[in-house]
């Protein structure tokens, strides 16, 4: 599935998906600190974690793309209106007018904007890498 369609996918969720887990755990490169299984397998790695509830897992994946240390990065969310977005801090940075941004806005879940969010700004990233 390409990031377009995991967005349209993304879009449709009314709560948490673990299929769709699966597909975010696919996206973290190897080694991934979790296996693409939605179950424990006993002496192995945990399973993928549930990306779509839980913004702790979300804010690992999208740390391991768009890191908050240093500065590189801000994360706006409000929770109310379920909307999230990734933002560059750097100085050719245009906030949230950037290209490179990533937005979500009305999703049913703070983890799930976060996903949609995400996902936006890899796709907008693969665009402007041409």
């Amino acid at each position: 599935m390409d990031r377009a369609e995991l967005i349209e996918r993304l879009e449709k969720l009314t709560g948490p998906d673990r299929e769709v887990d699966l597909l975010l755990g696919e996206l973290w490169p190897d080694p991934r600190p979790f296996t693409l299984s939605l179950q424990q397998q006993r002496g192995r790695k945990p399973p993928v974690p549930a990306f779509t509830d839980s913004t702790d897992a979300m804010l690992a994946l999208i740390g391991v793309y768009f890191p908050l240390r240093l500065g590189a990065w801000n994360y706006t969310m409000a929770a109310a209106h379920g909307s999230f977005s990734i933002i560059p801090n750097d100085p050719g940075s245009y906030g949230v007018n950037d290209p490179r941004c990533g937005h979500a806005h009305g999703a049913p879940s703070i983890p799930i904007a976060m996903a949609m969010a995400f996902v936006s700004a890899l796709l907008r990233s693969d665009k402007e890498a041409g």
